[in-house]
């Protein structure tokens, strides 16, 4: 394995990762994910034509693409924001219209709990996932809405792509069920036509778990156990924690001085503060609209809650990139 020197290094799971890419050839790396805990090929065929092109793991180039995808889901966030909330569809957004993508696309790129993505090439796949929902939603839409076959098809095998790149991406067929139910736009379709359209989403779901159920096994995965309910209570803490990211770094000091352990002024204060985000919207004349961003961040956050451990959720905030896409619509 080849690694050109730089200055800026590779760390944790490169190390674990790369000489998986490096003793594979490309066709191989979509065939068995044996001696890891994880068939994600997509992330891996990408260092691997990379590795093929500069003849070694360059690090510049590894970092400037999760930089580069960080930059391109903020943009997909802000004009998804501005299509999902605009009145009028292909409509142009106007002065507010605007200021919706800017605040949607900042607030996403500055998310903290997404700090590993940007220095970790790890986490790669991480972004690139979330690029890969994204995408298909916006397929998703421009197949609905003005008809567009090739949108439609880019859409679907984003979808296909998305859960090979990340096993969170086989929600993206519940996100869109979500996109479509909080809808105001009516075009005429009656709902099973809605159904039906969205059922195509159905294929690349099944493909991709036919497929991944045939992969070889791989090291240390005996399958998943869903987590007791003190433990998704926890792990749900801090995905609260993270929803009411903008305001709760003000409540620091106040949890310093609350006669409570961390975790419950910490539960405490964020509570709060999505319940003060609730009845802002409420006041503001909420509509479906409005629910968007609360089920897409829990929908996405379901995974982390249900299966991982607290210690590991707190160690890998990475997890809940795709969920900051709701986090950052609702603010």
């Amino acid at each position: 394995m080849c690694i050109r020197d730089s200055s800026l290094p590779f760390m944790a799971d490169d190390f674990f990762h790369f000489p998986f890419v490096d003793r594979h050839t490309f066709f191989e790396i979509w065939q068995t994910a044996e001696g890891l805990y994880y068939f994600r090929p997509v992330a891996f065929a990408y260092w691997k034509i990379a590795e093929s092109i500069f003849g070694s793991f360059d690090p510049l180039f590894l970092h400037a693409s999760n930089l580069l995808v960080h930059l391109i889901n903020g943009l997909l966030v802000g004009w998804l924001a501005d299509r999902l909330w605009s009145a009028v569809p292909g409509k142009s957004p106007g002065t507010s219209g605007w200021v919706r993508r800017f605040l949607a696309a900042s607030l996403f790129i500055v998310f903290p709990f997404g700090y590993e993505v940007v220095p970790w090439v790890g986490a790669f796949m991480h972004p690139l996932v979330t690029t890969l929902v994204l995408l298909s939603i916006v397929g998703y839409l421009q197949l609905r809405d003005r008809g567009s076959i090739l949108w439609g098809i880019a859409g679907l095998i984003c979808a296909f792509l998305a859960p090979f790149t990340h096993e969170n991406g086989a929600i993206t067929l519940a996100l869109l069920g979500v996109v479509e139910i909080t809808r105001l736009a009516d075009d005429g379709r009656s709902i099973r036509q809605r159904v039906r359209l969205l059922g195509l989403w159905i294929i690349p779901l099944f493909l991709w778990y036919t497929i991944w159920r045939l992969e070889p096994r791989t090291v240390g995965t005996g399958g998943l156990n869903i987590n007791s309910l003190p433990a998704m209570l926890r792990n749900s803490i801090y995905v609260w924690q993270a929803m009411a990211y903008p305001v709760t770094w003000f409540g620091v000091p106040i949890i310093r001085r609350l006669p409570l352990a961390e975790l419950p002024a910490t539960a405490l204060l964020s509570a709060i503060t999505l319940a003060c985000a609730a009845w802002i919207q409420w006041r503001g004349g909420a509509d479906r609209r409005s629910v968007l961003p609360w089920l897409w961040a829990l929908l996405a956050s379901i995974p982390a809650i249900a299966f991982l451990s607290f210690s590991y959720l707190q160690a890998a905030p990475r997890v809940l990139m795709l969920a900051s896409v709701g986090i950052v619509w609702l603010w």
